[in-house]
């Protein structure tokens, strides 16, 4: 598996950081009573909804699969089929590799759509021992936090290849200032307030502040100690810029601080 490490670093450095956020010291239940929660809206709630009530600007929006492929998929078909559906886009560079058993493709650039992507195809191992991944990310800049284009996308990828597609997805936004520690935290709540959601666990390290929970209003999610959460929302100062920085994930936040 170390090679596919190699061969996937930008991916791996998320997956990485996702861990690393995920053990906690702490767990506390919320402690928010029903009286605190905001009255149901027939509005559909999303993460676009969230990043509205953050108060940011938004940057970024990323949506993510790695999913296990059957081994037996064939990936010169598989890269035909894939440049068939993003094109023939000069912004696009692919690039195909054999190395010691370790066979595979990668695509990375900018698609017709405006989209940034990361994608990896690979088959590791050989016979009964032969794994195949696809690994993909895709992100857009600006915008109002809509994850509908970005989640159309990768299901068309997905299912050209014959792939389940259970995406995870993040926006990125910014304050004009840096937020004290209080104003982060009310932010934070404010947002799960707003999404109907239990927040289960709480971290406050220094700048850094994030609460994990569950809203009914998303998707399924993913264990976290003794819970599942499908909502993450962390705020962290960038020191240089003079800013602070939010990260609203489903069902969690993948990226460094």
């Amino acid at each position: 598996m170390q090679k596919l490490f190699n061969k996937t670093d930008s991916f791996i450095l998320g997956v990485t950081s996702l861990c690393v956020v995920f053990v906690i010291a702490y767990a506390i239940l919320s402690a928010d009573g029903a009286d605190a929660r905001s009255v149901a809206s027939a509005e559909t709630l999303t993460l676009s909804t969230a990043m509205a009530e953050s108060g940011a600007t938004c940057l970024n929006t990323s949506a993510r699969c790695w999913e296990s492929v059957d081994g037996t998929m064939d990936l010169d078909l598989s890269l035909q089929t894939i440049r068939t559906i993003l094109g023939d886009d000069d912004l696009l560079s692919f690039e195909e590799y054999d190395d010691q058993g370790y066979v595979g493709f990668s695509v990375r650039g900018t698609t017709e759509q405006g989209f940034r992507l990361d994608l990896i195809m690979q088959t590791i191992g050989q016979g009964e021992y032969k794994e195949t991944y696809l690994i993909v990310e895709a992100s857009e800049k600006g915008g109002d936090g809509s994850i509908s284009s970005l989640r159309g996308f990768l299901t068309e990828l997905c299912t050209a290849l014959g792939v389940g597609c259970d995406p995870s997805f993040m926006i990125e936004g910014e304050y004009d200032k840096m937020l004290s520690k209080r104003e982060k935290k009310a932010v934070a709540k404010g947002i799960f307030r707003t999404m109907e959601g239990d927040v289960a666990e709480k971290v406050s390290d220094g700048s850094y502040v994030s609460f994990s929970g569950f809203s009914e209003h998303l998707g399924s999610g993913v264990t976290s100690g003794r819970h599942t959460v499908n909502l993450q929302t962390a705020l962290s100062d960038n020191e240089e810029e003079g800013r602070t920085h939010i990260y609203i994930g489903s069902p969690v936040v993948f990226s460094d601080f």
